[in-house]
């Protein structure tokens, strides 16, 4: 019984449906792995999205980008930037300024300062200078009869015939104290007053005044010899005050730094240019003070700062190769 069971189980007859069983198995099989296939496809997909859609994206982006730059440089015009806020715009300092309203012009350096050429144009200059304190409201009734032109030329005759000290205070009685009051008992309370005031009153204008009246001064020997009023040793004799005695030296330190640095620069003008010349009788040693003043220029707002601090440093080379040659000229 149980042989001929084994062998209706396995007759012929029953082969091809064990075959549709066995498809049916090997057709899941297949699809799973197909799904798996497919979803880990997807997977790849999700995870490299960004790169794909740049890849894919890149030429359309490219396209835009080069019809945008067509478009812009057809304009004929190109848009106009806005305009600065008005608080950011340079705005001319009142030194400049007011030195365009004594001059008329914007400020230009001398060419000739160490040496004024035209007579014609220094006087124009001082004039122009003139003119414009007389105008001043504050110094109506303070001036002498001829204005502010007469104040100046009065106080430079009386300076220039009342020499100060230069030299060797400390070893004359008296000097000291006749040097700390020079320009008071020369000058006079009253027009010492109108100076201290046009002084307080005009700072925005010291440093174009300053060089129109070092200009006038040195150009009297030159241009008004029958009528000069200060001489070429005078002006030396006050440099020397300014810069050697502690009655010129306390003058400086009681004005405004910029007037004092004003001042010393064009005192050592004129000493240097009278060393050139051979004279030096109360043989200063200037490089000293040619630091000093360079140092107290570059902390002052001046227009031609660059300018003065170059002729500093030229006068100092200068002036050691002048005291190198005087000391090997003294050698016995």
């Amino acid at each position: 019984m149980n042989t001929q069971a084994r062998l209706e189980k396995n007759s012929p007859a029953e082969a091809p449906q064990r075959a549709r069983i066995r498809g049916k198995g090997g057709g899941w099989v297949a699809f799973a792995l197909l799904l798996l296939l497919i979803l880990a496809a997807l997977g790849l997909i999700l995870y490299h999205w960004e790169d794909i859609s740049l890849r894919i994206s890149q030429p359309l982006l490219d396209e835009e980008r080069a019809k945008c730059q067509a478009r812009l440089s057809a304009l004929s015009h190109k848009i106009p930037e806005p305009p600065p806020h008005p608080s950011a715009l340079e705005q001319p300092s009142e030194t400049m300024r007011r030195w365009t309203e004594l001059t008329g012009a914007p400020p230009q350096w001398p060419q000739d300062l160490l040496e004024p050429g035209s007579c014609t144009e220094v006087e124009q200059d001082f004039r122009a200078l003139c003119e414009e304190l007389d105008r001043k409201p504050y110094l109506q009734g303070r001036l002498p009869a001829g204005g502010s032109m007469e104040l100046f030329s009065g106080i430079a005759r009386q300076l220039s015939a009342n020499l100060p000290v230069a030299s060797g205070e400390m070893r004359l009685p008296g000097a000291v104290v006749a040097n700390v009051f020079h320009l008071f008992r020369v000058v006079g309370r009253d027009r010492l007053e109108v100076l201290k005031r046009i002084l307080l009153q005009e700072q925005a204008l010291s440093e174009p005044a300053a060089i129109v009246i070092y200009r006038w001064l040195a150009a009297q020997e030159k241009c008004w010899r029958e009528n000069s009023v200060a001489s070429s040793s005078s002006l030396e004799e006050y440099a020397a005050f300014f810069l050697n005695t502690l009655g010129g030296q306390g003058y400086l330190r009681r004005r405004p730094p910029k007037l004092a640095a004003l001042t010393g620069f064009y005192s050592l003008v004129v000493l240097e240019g009278a060393a050139l010349a051979g004279r030096n009788p109360h043989g200063l040693d200037l490089g000293p003070h040619i630091a000093f003043f360079r140092e107290l220029i570059k902390s002052q707002e001046l227009v031609f700062k660059d300018r003065y601090l170059e002729i500093l440093s030229n006068m100092e080379v200068r002036w050691k190769d002048l005291s190198k040659t005087s000391s090997e000229t003294r050698r016995p």
